[in-house]
């Protein structure tokens, strides 16, 4: 059974997008607690690959945020624990690597902060082996919502996605596999769009758990831990304790998606 945790900000100024480092530091002493095992996204792909009863969780940061290094990633590296971070390419700042909890620095914790995260703070903390970057598009547009017909969609799509892809692989030095939908909207076509172009893990923002394995345009779960103090990830996981339960809850809440038109047709693993 595997478990994707989206975060956004990891801050001291808690807010619906933001968890306080105290607090993001107790969800991963629950989760171990709860037998859950975090791995690092290339770990992580691996295991997708083949049926597993295990427990796994991926570590999700979305967009690109400056409080990811400067609070999360010493939390991650004292639990020796690697995250995945799917960031909005063209929105990474540029400049020298900042220290890490550099308070005054830190932003506050608004889900379109405008601190980013800097390509040399990327660079150094994927090169430790405990940060896999990812793709969160380049310019985090609605694209199932764009106008124009789908084909017109599919080419504006492809080529945003190709300059995400040319600018992690240049910065970062590996190509992206994986691929967060903005704001979780997608469509069949795009997904097909993603995978020809070599993403084999596309995420929504449904929450839910998944068994795997899966076809490259199947979107899997993802939950979302922002927030939420120790009491409430705890809660959380409880709702996933239950192999069962927890898979049917999880194609509950994917049906929901479709049905509120944040997805359509969901392509389910084979």
């Amino acid at each position: 059974m595997r478990l994707t945790l989206c975060y956004h900000h990891v801050s001291p100024w808690r807010s619906l997008y933001s968890t306080t480092p105290e607090d993001f530091g107790r969800h991963l002493d629950l989760l171990r607690r709860a037998g859950w095992k975090a791995l690092g996204f290339d770990e992580f792909a691996e295991h997708s690959r083949k049926p597993s009863r295990s427990r796994t969780v991926l570590l999700g940061f979305d967009d690109g945020h400056a409080d990811n290094w400067l609070h999360a990633a010493p939390i991650l590296a004292a639990h020796d624990l690697a995250a995945t971070m799917f960031v909005i390419s063209g929105d990474v700042a540029e400049g020298p690597v900042r220290e890490h909890g550099d308070e005054g620095l830190a932003p506050g914790g608004t889900e379109d902060d405008p601190v980013r995260i800097r390509w040399s703070e990327l660079a150094q903390w994927a090169a430790t082996g405990s940060l896999s970057v990812q793709t969160h598009t380049h310019r985090h547009r609605d694209w199932h919502r764009e106008q124009g017909s789908a084909r017109q969609r599919a080419a504006a799509f492809g080529a945003d996605l190709d300059a995400s892809i040319a600018v992690i692989t240049d910065r970062i030095g590996q190509a992206p596999s994986a691929l967060a939908w903005p704001w979780g909207h997608s469509d069949p076509g795009l997904r097909m769009v993603a995978a020809g172009r070599g993403i084999g893990w596309q995420f929504s923002v449904t929450p839910g758990v998944d068994r795997g394995p899966m076809r490259p345009e199947a979107l899997w779960h993802r939950v979302s831990a922002d927030g939420l103090d120790a009491v409430g990830f705890a809660a959380m996981l409880e709702r996933y304790r239950y192999r069962p339960l927890a898979l049917a809850r999880s194609n509950a809440r994917r049906w929901l998606a479709v049905l509120r038109g944040q997805s359509v047709r969901p392509v389910f693993g084979s």
